[in-house]
């Protein structure tokens, strides 16, 4: 029987439950069967081939030259793998007479043997690295293999080399990033140059009345937030008491107003503003008291430019001007959150 032009490896991917994994090609013996766990460890990948007593291998015919089943013991879980391998030992098994004639069947199976063992080479250097055809290079050389060193070329190139990392002398830097990466300003300009978009910063502040601030009656008052509990990369204006967040991206605000005055049927407005429009305001009535305490909060969720101008007011309609509690940052404060995101 002709070996066919088979594979001398098979892999399966495996699922928890298969323990047959059948294969086609020939093996003239049992032992040049070899099959491999391939498992993940500790994050690392691991292989082990497997021993008797681990698998065993059938076949319909009293021989696996037609292929056959290996059969695992154990059925192992997803991502592992099971490796069927075609490794044959290489021997001579014919021994022809001088001026017998030619035993057919067993000059066939030395002929198989030997083309078994041709598949086992492909199969192995499918898994070698391999310079292009067109390359004129020959006869590299590569070192042994020494704990914690890298590889590089050497000065002649003939071969690889150890080289630590720590010895930036044993290392180059290629044209592309010097002509193209190591000229840019910022991180910024290097992600714009490896494709990779802008990453925003993430940010994030508190700022509050250091003091009590009047607000006059039916006036849309600005909120004097002069004081930074928190504010990562001092984005926020104290002095001008607005906030211009110098990047692109999605912004955050919690903005809350705390007072004492008003009388039943009187509301107090706390209003964000972005270059001087309303993008959020929320009113919050009086419980029907004279003198009440009230406390209006505003949410947004928005997206700014680098240069849009945010501010924080206050409006409310008592007959005559009242005081937004300042003093510490759990009176009136606003919190600003900056999500980091690919622009």
């Amino acid at each position: 029987m002709a070996v066919e032009d088979n594979e001398a490896r098979v892999p399966y991917d495996c699922d928890g439950s298969q323990k047959d994994f059948p294969f086609s090609f020939s093996v003239y013996d049992k032992e040049d069967l070899k099959v491999y766990h391939r498992y993940i460890e500790s994050g690392d990948i691991k292989e082990k081939p497997l021993v008797e007593g681990e698998y065993t291998i059938s076949s319909a015919y009293s021989h696996y030259r037609n292929g056959g089943v290996v059969h695992t013991v154990e059925a192992y879980p997803s991502p592992d793998k099971i490796i069927l391998l075609n490794d044959p030992v290489l021997k001579q098994t014919a021994d022809y007479e001088y001026g017998d004639g030619l035993p057919s069947q067993e000059h066939e199976n030395t002929i198989d043997r030997a083309y078994i063992a041709l598949q086992k080479f492909r199969e192995s250097l499918d898994r070698v690295l391999t310079l292009m055809v067109t390359s004129s290079f020959k006869g590299l050389t590569l070192p042994d293999p020494v704990a914690n060193m890298l590889l590089s070329w050497k000065e002649d190139l003939s071969g690889l080399k150890n080289v630590t990392g720590a010895n930036i002398g044993d290392l180059t830097v290629s044209e592309w990033i010097k002509n193209n990466l190591l000229d840019d300003g910022n991180a910024a300009a290097a992600r714009s140059t490896l494709g990779l978009g802008l990453l925003s910063q993430f940010d994030l502040m508190r700022i509050y009345l250091s003091s009590t601030q009047s607000a006059g009656s039916t006036t849309l008052v600005k909120l004097e937030l002069d004081t930074a509990a928190l504010d990562l990369n001092s984005k926020f204006d104290t002095e001008n008491y607005k906030f211009i967040p110098g990047v692109n991206g999605y912004y955050g605000f919690i903005l809350h107003v705390h007072t004492v005055g008003l009388d039943a049927g009187e509301y107090l407005r706390a209003e964000i503003r972005k270059n001087s429009t309303t993008i959020i305001g929320y009113m919050k009535a009086s419980s029907g008291c004279t003198g009440c305490c009230v406390n209006s909060d505003a949410f947004a969720l928005n997206y700014l430019t680098s240069t849009d101008e945010i501010s924080f007011h206050v409006y409310h309609n008592h007959a005559s001007a009242i005081n937004i509690a300042g003093g510490n940052e759990y009176q009136t404060n606003v919190i600003i959150v900056q999500f980091p995101i690919i622009l």
